[in-house]
């Protein structure tokens, strides 16, 4: 064997070698990390709408998600998040958030980041507008909750505080602690 043929077989192992190497499958996933795609959503969607009805038929809720998933625990996570509350003979409302979770049956809402409440008078009246990180929303009994920061807006005056209770079809709202109020004309 002369010097050119081994150096031609050297070269050919080496060639095989490294297209066995590049083309072998991926090691196998650890179990921990299998286990993860539990937590992955049932199915999702974009561009999701919901409607809900009060007691007598009429639609009350209107909720707007750019992307819902469904999670294995019957609740759904939305991410951008508009919602059109109409109580029937009280005053409409418009809400936003960047995300929110809510279970199927849609009782409650959770919202989070951003999450911007104005009521939309029919009366002429100013609108009220409540701003906070997040907010606990029941469409059933019309409340409203926070444990953070609020702030309320109603034309020129604003409230500031720390927890918050509201009856929106009452007009009735509480803000717990750290209080703050500016009025202007």
């Amino acid at each position: 064997m002369n010097l050119r043929n081994a150096v031609g077989i050297v070269l050919l192992a080496g060639a095989a070698a490294a297209s066995y190497w590049w083309s072998r499958p991926p090691p196998a996933e650890p179990a921990e990390q299998a286990s993860a795609g539990a937590n992955l959503p049932g199915y999702y969607m974009k561009g999701a709408r919901f409607t809900a009805t009060d007691e007598q038929g009429r639609v009350a809720l209107r909720i707007h998600a750019d992307v819902l998933s469904e999670l294995p625990d019957e609740r759904y996570t939305l991410e951008g998040v508009r919602i059109e509350y109409t109580p029937a003979d009280e005053t409409p409302w418009s809400i936003s958030a960047n995300s929110a979770t809510t279970p199927k049956d849609r009782s409650h809402v959770d919202l989070e980041g951003d999450v911007r409440m104005r009521s939309v008078p029919t009366d002429g009246s100013s609108p009220m507008q409540i701003l906070a990180p997040a907010i606990h929303f029941r469409p059933r009994d019309s409340q409203a909750t926070s444990d953070g920061a609020v702030e309320i807006r109603v034309g020129d005056w604003r409230w500031t505080g720390v927890g918050l209770s509201t009856l929106l079809n009452a007009k009735k709202l509480t803000l717990e602690s750290k209080v703050h109020a500016e009025f202007s004309r």
